[in-house]
Formats: structure tokens, C-alpha cells, sequence
């Protein structure tokens, strides 16, 4: 896997790869995850609009779950000052950035402008995740594991084994298109 960063850290479990001790921010050392052994330099792009109550739990949940990942927060300038609360993160955390974008102009759009700006960085691995909590960060280690066995990772609340939380109970042509569609893309990537 040509990725690698330089000499790595492994967890137990994973003997085929040479293990150096990594040095955390405090200054301890330890051995690296098997999920920071195969996702290299991570990004996590966080867009938001109107997510001031959101960004900072948010923020820490990614932190905490995956604490060597950097995160983008991408704001549509939004009106209850959620990139200036971001602002306030990055200032503290040098691993927040914020990229503030003059006015809304679309989920999609701030996931590009995001996706855009690691590989600007030279990011080996790309993760979106939405501020308002829909995406779990606690998850993170075991998706970036999963680049060990695939150059794509995708998570799925539609497909077996996937979950939704906080959501209404919806049925019809719209969800039902969805968990085909998911539940595809994971025999596809699996076979």
C-alpha cells in the first residue's frame, strides 16, 4: 500500500506492518491504531449553516474519536454565527480550520469546496460528516480500518447493519431508492 506514511504504529493484530512508537500531543508515546496505520493524513470535512449549537460537539466528538484527524469546518456565512463559534474552535485546537464561504450555496457544494482544499494539502484520506450529528465520529476508527481492504469506505445507515437515529420513521419510493442504492454500492464494493 504505497500510502504509508514513514515508519508506523500498529495496534495488536496487524504483525505485517514494522511498528515505531508515534508521540501524542502531550508527549507520550504510543502505539498508533490500525485505523491511523492505513488512513495516512486524515481530513474530516464538517460543512455547516446554522449549526452553532452542533459545531462544538461536533467538532470534539471527531476530536475524540479520531484525535490525529484534521477537520475543516466549511461555513455558508450563516446567520447565527456558527463560523464565528468555529472561529473560537480553530483558535484553540490547531487541528480546526475554518474556510468561510460568502453565502449558502449548498451541502454538495461545501463538501466539494472541502474535498477540494485536503487535496490542495495533500491529504491521503477524505471524510464528510455532518455537523448536525447524523454521522457518528465514534465510527471513524473502524471506517479508516477498513481502508486496510479497499481504497474506498463507505458508511451507510440503509445497509445491514446500519443505523438511524433521531429520525422520523419514513416510507415510500424516496427511502426505498435510497436502501437499494446503498445496499448495492456495499455487495459491489464487497465483492
Amino acid at each position: 500500500m504505497g500510502r504509508l506514511p514513514g515508519p508506523v504504529c500498529v495496534s495488536a493484530g496487524n504483525p505485517s506492518i514494522s511498528a515505531a512508537p508515534k508521540v501524542t500531543e502531550a508527549g507520550e508515546s504510543r502505539d498508533m491504531t490500525r485505523a491511523e496505520v492505513f488512513a495516512g493524513h486524515v481530513a474530516v470535512i464538517i460543512p455547516t449553516y446554522n449549526e452553532r449549537d452542533n459545531v462544538g460537539p461536533i467538532t470534539a466528538r471527531v476530536r475524540s474519536a479520531f484525535p490525529c484527524a484534521d477537520l475543516l469546518v466549511v461555513d455558508d456565512d450563516s446567520p447565527d454565527l456558527t463560523g464565528k463559534i468555529a472561529d473560537e474552535l480553530a483558535a484553540a485546537d490547531s487541528h480546526i480550520r475554518v474556510l468561510h464561504r460568502p453565502a449558502k450555496a449548498g451541502l454538495g457544494a461545501a463538501y466539494i469546496t472541502g474535498f477540494e482544499w485536503a487535496l490542495e494539502r495533500g491529504y491521503d484520506t477524505i471524510v464528510e460528516m455532518d455537523a448536525d450529528g447524523s454521522h457518528q465520529p465514534e465510527e471513524l476508527p473502524r471506517l479508516l480500518s477498513a481502508l486496510a481492504y479497499a481504497d474506498l469506505v463507505l458508511g451507510s445507515r440503509w445497509v445491514p447493519g446500519g443505523n438511524v437515529l433521531n429520525w422520523p420513521k419514513v416510507t415510500g419510493v424516496p427511502v426505498t431508492r435510497r436502501k437499494r442504492l446503498c445496499a448495492g454500492h456495499a455487495w459491489h464494493l464487497s465483492a
